[in-house]
């Protein structure tokens, strides 16, 4: 049954009446969003740089790894988020040397990676801002108080 049919009576007839429409039946929000996909993929694939995306995936899994645990460091989370930064720019400069992308799963790493990067940088911003509020029970810095 219809939303429409049940709230009929309080004015359900007019549900949906002010929400505006991009495009006869929407489309036009997701032909904007095709093209915006599809220029991110047509830059990844573009770049040529000399960076090994698979070798920054594996340095950053590393730097979380040994920075960004349970026990903190507020020297390491700023030295991490110095390296994050490194890793970030080098990025930019990642090469996608694949001919065959459509069988190979290059690019959408490539785009993973990118968001990899991202949250890595919130994490640990966010650990080390952490580490002046309620972290004092698992930060070695504050054990002595």
């Amino acid at each position: 049954m219809c939303l429409r049919w049940i709230y009929r009576g309080a004015g359900g007839d007019q549900l949906g009446a002010g929400v505006e429409r991009n495009g006869a039946n929407g489309s036009g929000l997701y032909e904007q969003e095709t093209k915006r996909q599809q220029e991110i993929n047509d830059k990844l694939i573009a770049q040529s740089g000399n960076e090994n995306q698979y070798k920054l995936h594996e340095e950053m899994g590393r730097i979380m790894t040994d920075n960004v645990t349970v026990v903190r460091y507020n020297d390491r989370l700023k030295h991490t988020d110095d390296q994050l930064r490194d890793l970030m720019d080098r990025y930019q400069r990642i090469s996608i040397n694949d001919s065959n992308l459509w069988a190979t799963m290059a690019l959408p790493h490539a785009r993973h990676l990118k968001n990899m990067l991202d949250l890595a940088r919130v994490i640990t911003l966010g650990a080390l801002i952490e580490t002046n509020r309620a972290a004092r029970t698992t930060n070695p810095t504050f054990r002595s108080r």
